[in-house]
């Protein structure tokens, strides 16, 4: 089962499948800088789930690691993240 917030990832990368639309940070609900780094630790969860892979270009790292989301991400390139059948039967059955 996943989160609401894993959801809306999920539902982003099926909509670019689907209909070529563009996945952003915001898109998918997340903003800022702090928003940066949960939607980087909900992707790899994502991935040990299998729902999602995460291609070895999608995250800029840099500076502090941060405390609540063990990441130092600073930058998402959701280009290099795909959605597995898996992933792509977990957003049509919800």
């Amino acid at each position: 089962m996943v989160k609401e917030k894993q959801l809306n990832i999920l539902k982003g990368l099926y909509n670019r499948m689907q209909e070529g639309t563009k996945v952003t940070n915001s898109s998918v609900g997340f903003e800022g800088r702090d928003g940066v780094h949960e939607a980087a630790s909900y992707l790899t969860t994502l991935e040990r789930q299998g729902l999602v892979e995460i291609g070895p270009k999608a995250f800029t790292t840099g500076g502090r690691r941060h405390e609540q989301y063990n990441n130092n991400v600073i930058m998402i390139w959701w280009e290099e993240v795909e959605l597995t059948p898996l992933g792509k039967k977990e957003v049509e059955e919800n």
